[in-house]
């Protein structure tokens, strides 16, 4: 295990979460430990009657963090959010954001600025059962890492936060839609859409479960992207002229198996 976590029921609605994560980022095998690598967290989370909210606060990866999550049942559907706050402490913390100063020049990316200012990510979604086997999701995102300019989108990719996957997205403003569909005990049908509002590009996401034992899963997809081609200029210039045209096609065939 490479976490140390900490959960206190202080009420029957009330509980408190304690999280130390200890490591590094750089993967050369030492066992070493640096605070560029490590996330220290506590989350506070009280429930009510028809709603759940959550205050979290502590150190990731030298960036102070604060966030704030929260869901209600309105009956027909659940209503939920999350927003968090980075604060870069240092200049060792990772890069970049829509502020730092990255910048392509003759193909290559320079992300030597100084240390980007604080920034905000917000979630809101609804999640709505119509019906005992369709389940269906609408959210909206605004990822401050990312940027409105598409000329910063290689230099954003070629970052920190991209490698090691806490970022994810390219832009700042998205769309996004979802549907869970189980016709039958033994099939489930997947569906989704996620966009780039700005660019405007999107990505298309279909997939079929099907449980042919107990412990055996068939799985079928395929990832479809939708979006205007970057264009390709005198080696290695590439110009991206959206996030999700980008992409590639991909089709996958999984067979799992529960041992």
């Amino acid at each position: 295990a490479d976490a140390l976590r900490v959960d206190w029921q202080l009420a029957e609605r009330s509980a408190l979460t304690l999280l130390a994560v200890a490591g590094e980022l750089e993967d050369d095998h030492d066992l070493g430990v640096s605070l560029r690598g490590s996330s220290f967290l506590a989350r506070f989370k009280q429930s009510f009657d028809k709603a759940e909210v959550a205050l979290m606060a502590g150190l990731v990866r030298r960036d102070a963090f604060v966030a704030v999550d929260g869901i209600v049942d309105l009956g027909f559907g659940d209503l939920y959010g999350e927003a968090t706050l980075n604060v870069p402490t240092s200049e060792q913390s990772l890069t970049p954001n829509q502020d730092s100063r990255c910048a392509l020049t003759a193909g290559l990316v320079d992300c030597s600025g100084g240390t980007p200012a604080a920034v905000v990510r917000a979630v809101l979604g609804l999640r709505a059962k119509p019906t005992t086997k369709l389940t269906t999701t609408v959210e909206l995102f605004y990822n401050g890492f990312g940027s409105l300019d598409k000329e910063r989108y290689l230099a954003i990719a070629a970052s920190e936060r991209v490698a090691i996957g806490e970022v994810v997205a390219l832009g700042m403003l998205y769309a996004g839609a979802s549907a869970l569909w189980e016709p039958h005990p033994l099939l489930k049908l997947n569906a989704a859409v996620l966009s780039n509002v700005r660019d405007p590009s999107a990505l298309l996401f279909a997939s079929a479960v099907y449980s042919a034992a107990q412990n055996v899963d068939l799985i079928a997809g395929a990832y479809v992207p939708l979006g205007r081609l970057p264009n390709v200029g005198a080696a290695p210039r590439i110009t991206p002229r959206s996030e999700y045209g980008a992409y590639p096609n991909f089709f996958f065939l999984e067979l799992k198996l529960a041992l």
